[in-house]
């Protein structure tokens, strides 16, 4: 796949993405990669004869507006295109709507105000290894689930035994404590 085909089918898949999600200044997020080099960026797409594309709303508390990945290559690799912001100062916004070059819908004249500007942090996930369950029929694999779910109830047995232990003491603690505020509220009464 050259980059002429891989753009054409990231901006295909942003028209769909843009009637399904709310992301802000989502094609000025295609503008950084297609005056970015590609091939340079991404040269398993060259041994690739599609891309399969995926989003990922944000899940880090608004620092992104979320992560386009899509893979290609031969072995597979992923690659993720986290979509940031960078604030850009200017002056803040007092724009009114009867200013020139007023645009009602971002509420702003679009000149010499603070604004965020699309940036983007590229990470590529290379597969080490694809490892796979040695076992041959599903009653082996159900025997290991036993195993472990038995192993599994004595350690968190001992695990809350320990728990209750260690609030038991910090019970005593906290009585012993007590009693030494008292102790010395007294004496700071007695002075």
């Amino acid at each position: 796949m050259i980059s002429t085909e891989f753009l054409k089918e990231l901006k295909e898949y942003l028209f769909i993405l843009s009637n399904e999600e709310k992301i802000q200044n989502l094609f000025g997020y295609y503008e950084i990669l297609k005056n970015a080099d590609i091939e340079t960026l991404f040269p398993e797409l060259r041994k690739s004869k599609e891309v399969f594309f995926d989003y990922k709303k944000d899940d880090t508390g608004g620092y992104t507006q979320g992560t386009i990945s899509f893979m290609c290559g031969q072995p597979i690799v992923v690659y993720q295109i986290i979509l940031l912001e960078d604030f850009r100062y200017g002056e803040f916004c007092n724009c009114k709507e009867n200013d020139e070059g007023y645009n009602k819908e971002h509420q702003c004249c679009g000149q010499a105000c603070d604004f965020f500007a699309p940036s983007i942090k590229i990470e590529k996930i290379v597969n080490i290894a694809e490892l796979s369950w040695e076992g041959t029929r599903a009653k082996e694999l159900w025997e290991i689930e036993e195993k472990y779910k038995k192993e599994s109830i004595d350690y968190l047995l001992n695990y809350y035994h320990q728990q209750l232990e260690l609030i038991q003491f910090l019970k005593q603690d906290e009585e012993e404590l007590k009693e030494q505020i008292r102790k010395l509220q007294k004496q700071k009464v007695e002075e």
